[in-house]
């Protein structure tokens, strides 16, 4: 019998990324909701070892409606916030028993993300795992990608599917340029002719306008408005293009620790993420009944040298993480068809991480790998994964007065 094969696409950080297993200083098997698809839960039904008997009609629980087959149950976290099938020397004992068939998706392909694009799988990684983090970041060359085959009988598990066959195109007219957009926001990205801020500013500017034209139903315009910024992307006329706005480091800081405080309500944040966010807090002198203008007062001398000791130190480490980003989300098609706002999902997880760079930093008086991958680690685990709050973020900056753009102009500018 012939096998199968099916194209993949990957950053060639993938190639060299190994769990850690029980040797992580973290681990992904707590805090979070852990889906079991269909064929899993089947699995497990039949499981006929005592103690994971008992556990899983314990800690097994069944979805409300039961009609989607990826996340038809899911495992009920222990008190202490655990998986309660992680054993004492921190591995599954599903798989210890059973082998890697009795993992879910989610557990088996966890720290990596699937997006099926027509008939190619890209694969890549997040953020939110420690041993990820460093593959990702911290790599000074240009991202890279590769393209090989795999046997496709072994089985793929895809988040999301991007489709640009004909019968999509009439409901999003943009999915037909997909690779072509998707492709111009990564060489914006990776143009270091830029800072980031200004890299930013004009990701910004192309996305706005190409949501416009599509709302406006100009959809022969697009073309011309993805040449346009291909030809001067070459050069350096793109810099007249950057909106000029006074700088307001005030209302900058005001709009970020708003969306913080509102995101320390929204729902618990994991232990790990509260030890960078005391550090934060401490480092800019953030004490219980200080008001927001003494806030500021302390982290304005601190928010230029520290921000400028860490570019200098890791000058890549933004480019690698937004261009794996717009990688790993089908950017900017996903999650809304509103290529704009999710420009402004983007920003909001910028302009939150810009902050905590510059407390933790200040809180440590330095820089080095392991405390800017847990505060990367931190956002990426508890703003990023969290869809819900970031769809809050987004229609709160879309309430506010004086316009959108310039909004999120604030939130990027140095």
């Amino acid at each position: 019998m012939e096998t199968r094969k099916i194209k993949v696409i990957s950053p060639g950080y993938m190639s060299k990324f190994m769990c850690l297993s029980n040797q992580c200083e973290d681990t992904c098997c707590k805090h979070w909701r852990i889906d079991i698809d269909y064929e899993t839960y089947k699995r497990y039904t039949k499981i006929t070892d005592p103690k994971l008997r008992y556990l899983v009609g314990e800690y097994v629980v069944k979805n409300k409606g039961g009609d989607n087959k990826l996340r038809y149950a899911m495992f009920k976290l222990r008190e202490d916030k655990h998986c309660a099938f992680l054993g004492e020397e921190g591995l599954c004992m599903l798989q210890r028993k059973y082998g890697p068939l009795y993992l879910s998706n989610v557990c088996r392909t966890y720290p990596r993300r699937h997006t099926l694009v027509d008939n190619t799988l890209e694969r890549s990684g997040t953020v939110s795992c420690p041993e990820m983090a460093r593959q990702i970041l911290f790599n000074k060359e240009p991202m890279s990608f590769i393209t090989f085959s795999e046997d496709s009988s072994e089985g793929f598990f895809w988040e999301r599917t991007v489709s640009t066959s004909d019968e999509n195109i009439t409901a999003r007219p943009l999915l037909k340029r997909f690779q072509q957009i998707r492709s111009l926001c990564i060489e914006i990205l990776q143009n270091r002719s830029y800072s980031m801020a200004e890299r930013l500013m004009l990701l910004g500017l192309f996305t706005n306008k190409l949501s416009v034209l599509n709302e406006e139903k100009k959809w022969d315009e697009i073309q011309q408005h993805i040449d346009r910024h291909n030809v001067i992307l070459k050069g350096d006329a793109l810099r007249s293009m950057l909106v000029k706005i006074p700088s307001d480091g005030y209302l900058q800081f005001k709009m970020i620790m708003d969306m913080l405080v509102l995101r320390l309500k929204f729902s618990e944040i994991s232990p790990s993420f509260k030890n960078v966010l005391d550090e934060f807090k401490q480092g800019i002198g953030f004490y219980e009944g200080i008001t927001i203008e003494q806030a500021f007062s302390n982290y304005k001398p601190l928010q230029s040298h520290y921000m400028n000791m860490f570019c200098q130190q890791y000058p890549q480490v933004f480019e690698n993480y937004y261009v794996n980003y717009a990688f790993s989300k089908a950017y900017p098609f996903e999650p809304s068809r509103n290529v704009f706002e999710n420009y402004i999902r983007l920003v909001v997880d910028y302009a939150i991480t810009k902050l905590f760079l510059v407390g933790v930093g200040a809180y440590h008086q330095k820089f080095d790998d392991s405390i800017v991958q847990r505060v990367f680690t931190g956002i990426s685990l508890n703003v990023e994964h969290n869809s819900q709050y970031v769809d809050l973020m987004v229609n709160v900056i879309k309430k506010l007065e004086g316009g959108i753009q310039a909004y999120t102009a604030v939130l990027v500018q140095d």
